[in-house]
């Protein structure tokens, strides 16, 4: 096929563009599974028309158990099913889990490396006290995680950011990097409560204000308004979908 005319359906033998100008179409393609593994090209391209890759920015990693689990767990379907890295190196790029958030939107990074499942992370990466490491260079692994978030970031529609501590450093550089590449942004904080051991990283009384007050900046300068806050990760991602018309409130009923 080649990446200017359409191989299949009422628009089979038209250029692209007038199936893309066809949003009604466009949208329900986008939810049939076999659009994104026959015919990848044109998927990727009606992805880029509407706008539906995520990329999920703030504190990742901890665990519940034996498995590696965050905030992200219970949003991205088989998450912790891909890692970024083993004994073979980091890929070229991170993978898309096609419909993976809330069954309709497509999830571009970050992911999980190995590093998880031995040591206390930091945007996935954790230097001290790693008891193995098999690339044999640590600055090795920081610019590889680095490059593949920056990319990921590059390559979604939305960044979303939960941002539940304030010494969130990695995730306010993605920001950055997202609106100068002038992504669309939603920056969320949590509401004052407890998260109990379902948020084994982050289970601090988190009030509003205090050191969140420090991070106007953030907020400001992504949402363009003050700064959103939620009662959980999920709730702040419906709210975040609705705004920017993604979803409607008959959709979440």
């Amino acid at each position: 096929m080649t990446t200017d005319l359409v191989p299949f359906g009422k628009y089979a033998g038209a250029p692209l563009a007038t199936l893309l100008a066809d949003r009604p179409y466009c949208e329900w393609l986008r939810l049939q599974p076999w659009v994104a593994t026959q015919a990848p090209q044109v998927y990727a391209a009606i992805i880029r028309s509407i706008g539906r890759t995520i990329y999920m920015a703030g504190s990742i990693g901890g665990r519940r158990g034996a498995r590696l689990y965050d905030w992200r767990c219970p949003l991205v379907a088989h998450l912790t099913a891909v890692q970024s890295w083993g004994q073979e190196g980091f890929p070229p790029q991170w993978p898309v889990l096609f419909r993976a958030i809330l069954g309709r939107f497509d999830y571009v990074g970050p992911y999980f490396t190995r590093f998880e499942w031995h040591s206390r992370p930091t945007h996935g990466v954790w230097l001290e006290d790693v008891p193995w490491n098999h690339c044999g260079d640590t600055p090795y692994v920081r610019t590889e995680v680095t490059r593949l978030c920056l990319d990921a970031v590059a390559r979604a529609d939305l960044v979303f950011a939960w941002i539940d501590t304030p010494d969130c450093y990695g995730t306010l550089f993605e920001l950055g990097y997202a609106k100068a590449l002038g992504k669309r942004c939603a920056v969320y904080f949590p509401q004052g409560n407890f998260y109990g051991t379902a948020w084994d990283a982050h289970g601090a009384l988190m009030p509003d204000g205090s050191d969140f007050a420090e991070l106007w900046f953030a907020y400001f300068a992504t949402n363009g308004e003050d700064g959103p806050v939620a009662a959980t990760p999920r709730s702040a991602l419906e709210d975040a979908l609705t705004r920017c018309g993604w979803l409607t409130r008959e959709l979440l009923a």
